[in-house]
């Protein structure tokens, strides 16, 4: 499970769909379903905290640190990064 951080969306569930491909970054619209909608870019992080690293979606534009509370407030319920090693 991992989070949007930051933005309209703080805090939010990101969908599985999402997670299963791995996308760059996510359009995430907001605000009245009629007319125009806008529209923030959460761009898909890696954020190392005492030894782990977990991906979280952050507002794009808005660095880790910026947001470094709202990144700790959901550190237990996210996953883990998948670990790769070469042999």
């Amino acid at each position: 499970m991992t989070f949007y951080i930051g933005g309209h969306s703080n805090g939010e569930k990101v969908d599985q769909d999402y997670l299963d491909r791995k996308e760059p970054s996510i359009p995430k619209s907001f605000g009245l379903t009629t007319g125009f909608r806008k529209t923030e870019i959460y761009v898909r992080k890696h954020v190392t905290f005492q030894g782990e690293t977990k991906t979280v979606y952050l507002l794009r534009g808005m660095n880790a640190t910026d947001l470094r509370d709202e990144i700790l407030s959901k550190w237990d319920w996210i996953h883990q990064v998948d670990g790769y090693f070469l042999e």
